[in-house]
């Protein structure tokens, strides 16, 4: 016999994003999931156990986002000839236009960074944006600017009005001509 509900634990799952989200890590629960899911209380621990697996099926959504999201990005540039465009593009997209979503990973990121089960998850997005780096800059640059680009995100965030793209551009372009020792 099939699951009268097949797809209660992507549901749960999904629902956890949104609290987090909404309310930030602190707010997640079983029973604000389970609210958010409209399912009840015992769908949310029978498919997750604790709060760190609910945290983990969060996590793997989060960072599925996050890799589509940069796969999207760079589909769109030539990373070779525009990369300072690219990299500002990116990081107004983030700060700018997704900044909600952008808080909400920085956050879980934090946290992933705290706790060995989560931390895979933290690394993804990293990794991933590494690997497209790596064809245009030297080995020893591709560190240097993911940190400033984690940098100028940070910055942008915590900002009251939208980063603009002439400071973006100054930071990143500095940072992308900056003499290597």
């Amino acid at each position: 016999m099939a699951p009268r509900d097949p797809d209660r634990r992507q549901r749960i799952a999904d629902a956890a994003v949104t609290v987090i989200e909404r309310d930030g890590v602190l707010a997640l629960s079983h029973r604000s999931v389970a609210t958010e899911a409209g399912v009840p209380l015992g769908s949310t621990t029978y498919y997750f156990e604790d709060l760190d697996a609910l945290l983990v099926a969060a996590l793997e959504r989060i960072s599925d986002h996050e890799l589509r999201v940069l796969d999207e990005w760079a589909a769109t540039w030539d990373l070779t000839t525009q990369l300072e465009d690219a990299l500002v593009s990116l990081v107004l997209g983030y700060t700018n236009t997704q900044r909600e979503r952008s808080i909400l990973e920085y956050e879980v990121h934090m946290l992933a960074y705290r706790r060995a089960s989560l931390r895979p998850f933290g690394d993804r997005w990293e990794t991933a944006f590494a690997e497209l780096l790596r064809p245009v800059l030297a080995p020893e640059e591709v560190p240097i600017v993911i940190a400033s680009f984690d940098a100028t995100m940070l910055h942008g965030l915590g900002l009251a009005k939208p980063l603009n793209d002439e400071w973006a551009r100054n930071y990143l372009r500095r940072i992308l001509r900056a003499p290597q020792p």
